[in-house]
């Protein structure tokens, strides 16, 4: 939330206010082409010490909790690559790159802090709503233009007894303050030539309404030390678990919770949540079905989600005596993770209560003498997941810097490799027989409880992909006033066949620090520095589905032979093996200025940007019925985009 309106050119965006929702970033309003399959996102690159954290996208998550779970106060430095020069990352930096630097240990005495708050979250404005009454006479005025039979109308008594009911919503029975709970600890310290830091960190926040919370926990170590002279090392350590609850409507959104909370505002005033205890029901368009909101809560039902991460970065950096400016480092960086996911969805009994009124519309606190409760199923049924996650990266590079005279030479070449995999799969049984107990046992075997194999049973996802590239930069700078800098970067990707595996994503940038100038330090005294920048140059996006230009199959029913049924295959995706990266060229120009003595400083910006070979697929309605076929993805989308920052 710190970045909200901080950064040019980078929006942040909260589904919601609810606990665990997810934060979007975008930068220069990267999109994803209306017909993108799975694995396509807008979402940029987030590159932690030098390790990409994202490199593969769940349809269920937009952002990577090794992002999402780390602290603040934990961060050294936070920049946003938002022009070619991401081509540096060009594996995936077309939607731009987020590099975060987090802290490492200074030489010196060990240092503690601490810092920790409390706060409560609420509604800013609450929402005025009307009176049972008053809604009553508003619907009897939509009766009145529509003519509509009297039974469906309220009668002046049943207005009458409106007026006196309480003007209380189920917005006022659930909703309570929020909490908020963080706490972090950091030491750090060492000396010349060990330094060390560790640090942890807790999140919890709780919801407004019912058991809706979000817990988090992190710890991160990480050490610096100087081997012999001109050899260092580092290693870093981290882990990350975090915990989400909710227990509310079966189907409302996970981020936004919207069904529950249409229900608070919308459910009519005369509906009451209880009498004496017992939960009321009610069937409305919002959320639609005959349901309680209470006795949801009092069934037990919950969506519980769990993730737990592990990472690794070390490397060894050499700089030689013998050769000045050379150096040689190498990296290594390895994340885990594993989530589960699981929800219970209990039946739960409500008061059979009698109706009153005109219109039946209304509750009195009698039940049905024959039937006093009725049974709502609430899906009767429990699911558990699992998604289980883990990629590394190898870093090699050489570097070389040198000075001579009023020229700065610096040189790198370099090399990345790097692997990903992830695989889920979701069960779900049907039909509670032992009441209270969230566990399959307690569910029935009968094959009859589920409709299909595909209801118990989710087609699992799996996603393996290998990248392996070659780096290259070389700056060069005179007299610092004339810059320029050559970035080129040749990458191969499994997700696409041989002979289109290969993209090479090159970038030059020019820069004149033009305040350095005679002619403009004489003549232009109030502004202190001007430098005047360009750069112009391709990025490439892999991230798209898994191997598409590969066929795959689902298994179906296959020839009859006589009266006996075989089994068969069913093409699932069609293969397009010209399938290859998605590309954006992008030009961008600025200034960077201090002026009265450098008391302002002013940063601008102009770029544009052409996306092409867009990852997206064809409208079913482009085949013939006879085809038989779902359209495959395509390098088709275009995009054009500019602004100013």
């Amino acid at each position: 939330s710190s970045l909200v309106n901080r950064v040019p050119g980078v929006s942040v965006n909260f589904a919601s206010g609810k606990p665990g929702s997810t934060t979007t970033i975008n930068i220069r309003n990267s999109i994803t082409f209306p017909g993108a399959p799975d694995g396509v996102t807008n979402q940029p690159l987030v590159v932690i010490d030098g390790i990409i954290s994202n490199p593969i996208q769940w349809s269920q998550s937009p952002n990577a909790d090794i992002f999402e779970n780390i602290d603040a106060s934990q961060i050294e430095d936070i920049t946003f690559l938002k022009d070619a020069s991401a081509a540096i990352y060009g594996a995936a930096g077309a939607k731009g790159v987020i590099l975060i630097t987090t802290k490492k240990g200074k030489a010196g005495k060990p240092k503690i802090s601490y810092s920790g708050y409390f706060g409560s979250s609420n509604e800013a404005v609450k929402s005025k709503s009307l009176s049972a009454y008053e809604h009553a006479r508003f619907l009897n005025d939509g009766f009145e233009l529509t003519g509509a039979a009297a039974n469906q109308r309220f009668s002046l008594a049943d207005l009458d007894s409106l007026k006196t009911i309480p003007d209380r919503s189920w917005y006022d029975y659930f909703w309570k303050a929020g909490t908020v709970n963080r706490h972090t600890i950091n030491v750090s310290g060492g000396t010349d030539r060990v330094t060390f830091f560790a640090g942890g960190s807790y999140y919890k926040e709780r919801g407004n309404y019912g058991d809706i919370y979000t817990d988090k926990y992190s710890i991160r170590t990480g050490m610096n030390a100087t081997i012999i002279d001109g050899l260092t090392a580092n290693v870093s350590f981290s882990s990350d678990f975090s915990r989400e609850n909710s227990n509310n409507h079966k189907n409302a959104s996970s981020e936004t919770d919207d069904l529950t909370i249409r229900s608070l505002y919308l459910t009519p005033k005369w509906v009451p949540v209880e009498f004496n205890g017992v939960a009321v029901p009610f069937s409305g368009p919002n959320p639609p079905g005959n349901w309680s909101l209470l006795g949801v809560h009092n069934s037990g039902t919950y969506k519980l989600n769990k993730s737990q991460g592990l990472t690794v970065n070390a490397s060894l950096e050499w700089k030689p005596n013998f050769v000045r400016g050379l150096t040689a480092r190498m990296q290594f960086g390895k994340n885990n993770r594993n989530a589960t996911g699981k929800e219970y969805y209990a039946s739960y009994s409500v008061g059979n209560y009698l109706r009153r009124g005109q219109n039946s519309l209304l509750y009195s606190d009698q039940v049905n003498a024959s039937t006093p409760t009725v049974n709502i199923t609430n899906n009767n049924q429990m699911s558990e997941g699992t998604t289980i996650s883990d990629n590394y990266q190898l870093i090699g590079t050489l570097s070389y810097a040198k000075r001579f005279g009023q020229h700065d030479l610096d040189a790198m070449v370099g090399f990345d490799q790097s692997e990903a995999s992830g695989r889920n799969i979701f069960l779900t049984k049907f039909t509670q027989l032992v009441r209270g107990v969230d566990e399959f046992w307690a569910f029935s075997n009968d094959p009859t409880s589920i409709g299909t194999i595909t209801d118990a049973i989710r087609n699992p996802q799996s996603i393996d992909n290998a990248k392996r590239s070659f780096i290259s930069r070389f700056n060069y700078s005179f007299a610092n006033k004339y810059f320029f800098e050559f970035i080129g970067r040749a990458d191969a990707s499994s997700n696409f066949a041989p002979a289109n595996r290969w993209g090479f994503f090159p970038t030059i940038g020019l820069g004149w620090k033009i305040s350095d100038e005679n002619f403009f330090r004489n003549n232009i005294k109030f502004i202190s520095v001007l430098k005047l920048r360009a750069n112009y140059g391709m990025v490439g996006e892999d991230r798209v589905g898994n191997r598409l230009w590969e066929s795959r199959f689902t298994q179906t029913t296959g020839y009859l032979f006589g009266n006996v049924s075989t089994s068969g295959l069913d093409p699932n995706i069609y293969p397009n093996d010209a399938i290859t990266w998605e590309k954006s060229r992008t030009f961008n120009a600025g200034f960077d200025a201090t002026l009265m003595g450098n008391k302002i400083s002013i940063t601008a910006d102009f770029y544009h940007r052409y996306t092409y070979d867009g990852f997206d697929k064809y409208d079913p309605v482009v085949f013939p019925p006879t085809a038989g076929i779902p359209p495959p993805v395509v390098n088709y989308g275009k995009q054009i985009s500019w602004g100013s920052e």
